[in-house]
């Protein structure tokens, strides 16, 4: 009888969750505690791994990263039953596995699967946000083949349509016009807007599109990786402009995704140094950005460690620091290159031999 009892309030706490999610979210933290008494007060049950990869979040987000991670894999083992997959790897590929222990790239395939039990048991919500996670892991952190990303997100994101995900679709949708972009399947490639998705076909008139949360911080960094990729400074400067003085600048408490935003922070830092030398806030911005990244690889990102490699190469390669021989720059940027490649992330290596070889030509 306890553990009945135990279960059926574990589900509603679970219902409320999901949906109150996208609304108030003040009385999440409660939720996850709640969750974890009932599971050790009456013993474990389907809700049980989702509350214990929330508390990983929590312990995470509190600067307990290590724990965060431990609960992340006891969420794991606990795994029973289908219903409670979506929601648990949200948090365990989303917030606490990819970038503490391992590369991003090595959960594409769980939060792929993650989001097809979401449409088979109807944890729409989780299911989908696992597919957002996925196109953001995919997109910047996987140097894979755009083309047969680009045809199933298009797929997913009519799914999504059809089941009323539009906050996972605010998310999807930047990344597939990012990877259409890329291969030059637009009209315009430079661009990467609410507008040039709705353009597109990407979704229709009546999706409320995000203008300062998070879908839109999203959207911002992929147009400004694509403006960093095709050369177009002014574009890039005027799209941080627009984001750097929002509150939402970051995803919440240990994502993934924030240590992307950093790497592009410092990216574009570091142009507009080269390109305006003697100015010294982009200084301070792209060390700014480099201490972040210090702070993720030091709690063990291996996906950080690259992408650093590639900025301190980058701050030690300006034109005025003369002080850096060509061998011992050339040698950063082989570091870098070795790194990235290692973790699956090719596409930034290219960019890391493209920045070797400008060096050796300056």
């Amino acid at each position: 009888m306890a553990e009945c009892f135990g279960f059926l309030r574990s589900a509603v706490l679970f219902s409320r969750f999901q949906f109150g999610y996208n609304g108030d979210t003040t009385f999440t933290d409660l939720r996850f505690l709640r969750m974890m008494r009932l599971s050790i007060r009456h013993g474990s049950c389907v809700m049980t791994p989702f509350a214990y990869s929330g508390y990983g979040y929590m312990l995470a987000v509190m600067g307990e990263r290590s724990e965060g991670f431990r609960f992340s894999q006891l969420a794991q083992k606990q795994i029973t039953e289908s219903l409670s997959l979506p929601g648990t790897y949200v948090f365990v590929h989303g917030f606490l596995q990819q970038h503490l222990k391992r590369p991003a790239a090595l959960s594409l395939d769980p939060l792929l699967r993650a989001y097809r039990v979401g449409l088979e048991t109807g944890v729409m919500l989780f299911g989908s946000l696992d597919l957002c996670v996925y196109s953001i892991a995919y997109t910047y952190a996987a140097g894979l083949p755009l083309a047969p990303f680009a045809s199933d997100m298009r797929s997913f994101a009519r799914q999504l349509v059809i089941c009323q995900q539009h906050t996972a679709l605010l998310h999807l949708v930047p990344q597939l016009l990012l990877a259409l972009n890329l291969m030059g399947k637009t009209t315009d490639a430079g661009i990467v807007t609410w507008d040039a998705c709705r353009k597109e076909r990407l979704f229709g008139a009546d999706v409320v599109v995000d203008e300062d949360g998070w879908a839109f911080v999203t959207i911002s960094y992929a147009q400004l990786l694509v403006s960093y990729i095709l050369g177009d400074l002014a574009r890039a400067e005027e799209t941080y402009q627009g984001i750097s003085g929002l509150a939402t600048q970051r995803w919440p408490g240990t994502h993934f995704f924030n240590y992307f935003m950093a790497f592009l922070d410092s990216l574009l830092m570091n142009w507009l140094q080269r390109e305006r030398p003697g100015n010294k806030k982009y200084r301070r911005g792209a060390q700014r950005a480099i201490k972040e990244l210090k702070g993720y690889a030091k709690t063990g990102s291996v996906d950080c460690v690259g992408i650093l490699k590639l900025l301190q190469a980058e701050q030690s390669a300006m034109p005025a620091k003369k002080a850096v021989s060509e061998h011992v720059g050339r040698e950063m940027y082989d570091e870098a290159i070795i790194q990235l490649s290692r973790c699956g992330m090719s596409h930034f290596a290219v960019i890391a031999n493209e920045r070797a070889g400008e060096l050796l030509l300056r």
